[in-house]
């Protein structure tokens, strides 16, 4: 039996604590549009702790990358699917469902999401490793971000996801007694094109 990586407890809490604020945060904003589709470019910095991810921190394990979402809004549920290709690892692709919700600071929006959904990574693009090949897997994702508007449908924004994972080269990670398990960070700046019904 694999040994228990006590190091991670805080992760559960963690994750609780941003579904917590989500739910606020959707008690406190009513929503313009009742569904909104949108695209975003973004650059951002991964590694496996938030203080990898921040100005000043520890080298990122993953490093500098840039990457493409789209995704559709509909109320406080959110879908989405992204890629992100890193200059010093291999890329990662998510697929996302999940709640946002958001909370008007005067120009700017404080945006809470959470979510769960699958994920592919090749030569460590979720966790930095890139001795590995390709691996999939599933992963939980938790994250803030402020944004403000540019233009009518332009959006720019600083954000910061958790996420944790579990990732196999076998074809079940859920019953793979190999598959590994862990946690990354992603701090992102981004640009966004909204459209709202």
């Amino acid at each position: 039996m694999a040994a228990i990586d006590r190091s991670m407890w805080w992760k559960p809490k963690a994750f609780a604590l941003a579904a917590l604020l989500t739910g606020v945060l959707t008690g406190a904003e009513a929503h313009a549009d009742l569904f909104t589709l949108y695209v975003q470019g973004q650059a951002g910095t991964g590694g496996t702790s938030n203080n990898e991810v921040m100005p000043g921190g520890e080298r990122p394990s993953i490093g500098n990358g840039l990457g493409l979402r789209a995704g559709a809004q509909v109320l406080f549920l959110e879908a989405y699917v992204d890629h992100e290709s890193f200059f010093d690892a291999g890329s990662a692709t998510r697929a996302i469902l999940g709640f946002q919700a958001g909370l008007s600071l005067g120009p700017l929006h404080l945006v809470g999401r959470a979510g769960a959904g699958v994920a592919s990574e090749n030569e460590g693009g979720i966790d930095g490793n890139t001795a590995v090949g390709s691996r999939a897997g599933f992963v939980a994702r938790a994250g803030l971000a402020l944004e403000g508007k540019v233009a009518p449908m332009v959006v720019l924004g600083l954000g910061l996801e958790d996420e944790y994972y579990r990732m196999s080269e076998g074809s079940n990670p859920m019953v793979d007694g190999d598959a590994h398990t862990g946690s990354d960070a992603l701090g992102m700046l981004y640009l966004k094109l909204q459209f709202g019904l």
